[in-house]
């Protein structure tokens, strides 16, 4: 039997945010029968109509580029949401934890888009750069913006190419594209779930996260 739990709502159930209100075709006892509307994507389980997301923005089939623009998309997305409640517990306890794992986050991010540009292993970013939520968030946007041009410079024999990288140790490895650009996003994904804990420890949950819901 096919379950998911992703906050999946019944299609009967009176949902505001959906876009699609016409009435979705009926599916055979048994079966799985895909229904795809302009804005809306449903699982008919067995008679069941359940709502799994809405996909009216994405074109399918996307591309390993358009994958992987559209998750550091919401990398950048999640980090700019995350730095804006930090800025709610400027006078708190907490601040000093967030700084720096967000001084740390956009390290990371630069020493890997660096090293796929030039194949050297930089020296990571000083944390004395940034020493205000300011110009961490200036910083996030410079780097979104390298990345941004990063990516649109790859295409998908890129992305599954192998890039070789000279560590600071004058050693040469060799890696998948695809695995150091996962590699950002799950490192990413590590330290938005630390700080989303942080903040909602003090009052400021981020709410969802989840990447179904991103819209963009």
């Amino acid at each position: 039997t096919l379950f998911y739990k992703i906050l999946f709502k019944e299609a009967n159930h009176t949902d505001s945010r959906r876009r699609d209100k016409r009435p979705l075709p009926a599916s055979n006892k048994g079966q799985v029968t895909r229904a795809y509307t302009l804005a809306t994507c449903h699982l008919l389980l067995a008679d069941k109509k359940i709502q799994i997301c809405n996909l009216g923005w994405y074109n399918f089939p996307m591309t390993m580029q358009s994958h992987y623009q559209t998750l550091f998309a919401y990398h950048w997305h999640t980090t700019q949401r995350l730095l804006a409640l930090v800025e709610k517990v400027a006078e708190t306890a907490v601040l000093p934890t967030c700084h720096q794992t967000l001084s740390h986050l956009l390290s990371t991010d630069y020493s890997y888009r660096t090293a796929l540009e030039t194949g050297q292993q930089p020296a990571h970013l000083a944390a004395d750069q940034f020493p205000t939520l300011n110009n961490l968030k200036t910083g996030f946007l410079e780097e979104q913006s390298k990345w941004s041009t990063l990516l649109a410079s790859l295409n998908d024999d890129d992305i599954a190419g192998s890039a070789d990288l000279t560590t600071l140790r004058g050693h040469t490895i060799s890696f998948p594209r695809w695995r150091i650009l996962q590699q950002v996003l799950l490192h990413g994904m590590q330290h938005h779930a630390e700080l989303a804990q942080l903040l909602t420890e003090q009052g400021h949950s981020p709410g969802d996260l989840d990447f179904i819901f991103f819209q963009g």
